[in-house]
């Protein structure tokens, strides 16, 4: 038995079908017109009522950008199980490992957390798999603890490196200061400061656009050309001699 047309929407196929079967800036605009108030299953509804109402099937594919394929197994669908069998299917997807709660505990763990209070130098996709792990008794790769990261707001930065001071406040510290005052507060003592250092030549390589699957390649110079210098100076006359 022939389907009947979805009395809900028959509204736009019947403007299409009545206003003119090859007008296809009219299709055009009905079919946009009804696009704000209708979902998914009320787009498919109404190409169909469009097919049953006698509207040409190019008139339909070019208004409403569906595949006549896509139209026609619509068509059967309609014919076999009625209209109802157009509604869209809730998808099956594999459930989240990580809950709500763990992923928050976790983003607040790696942004304020010093890694090393976790036996890691830094967060990453291979620690932060560990740490998961172990924390929570979930296995995850490494590709996925990047996209979790991702997820969380985190994104791969290259850390600004900066001079530390080291403990300014230990005892050992401040056992030196005391010691360097005393010494050159001696008028009979001569306070000697001395450093070396070692300025090297060497090649930085970055990244650069090549065809995938290609190994690109750049001359460097042989070996690592390096100058060693050392230098001291005197508490009384402030004097660098290399």
């Amino acid at each position: 038995m022939a389907p009947t047309l979805w009395t809900p929407v028959p509204s736009c196929a019947l403007m299409v079908s009545t206003a003119s079967a090859h007008d296809l800036p009219v299709a055009k605009q009905i079919m946009g017109a009804c696009r704000p108030f209708r979902g998914v299953f009320r787009h498919r509804c109404t190409i169909v009522n469009m097919v049953l109402s006698g509207t040409p099937a190019t008139t339909i594919t070019e208004s409403s950008k569906e595949a006549h394929s896509t139209i026609s197994r619509w068509v059967r669908i309609v014919d076999e199980k009625g209209f109802e069998a157009l509604r869209p299917q809730p998808k099956s997807g594999r459930p989240a490992r990580l809950s709500m709660e763990q992923e928050a505990s976790i983003a607040v763990i790696v942004e304020c957390d010093d890694p090393n209070l976790y036996g890691y130098h830094i967060w990453d996709g291979v620690n932060l798999s560990d740490f998961i792990n172990k924390k929570y008794n979930v296995e995850l790769g490494v590709r996925q603890c990047q996209r979790l990261l991702h997820k969380m707001g985190f994104s791969l930065i290259r850390p600004q490196p900066f001079p530390s001071k080291g403990n300014e406040y230990s005892d050992e510290r401040k056992e030196f200061k005391e010691k360097v005052a005393e010494i050159s507060s001696d008028p009979n003592a001569v306070l000697v400061w001395q450093d070396e250092t070692h300025f090297q030549i060497t090649t930085s390589v970055t990244r650069t656009w090549a065809p995938k699957g290609s190994a690109p390649k750049v001359k460097t110079p042989a070996g690592n050309a390096s100058v060693a210098c050392s230098g001291l100076c005197t508490s009384r006359h402030w004097r660098v001699i290399c």
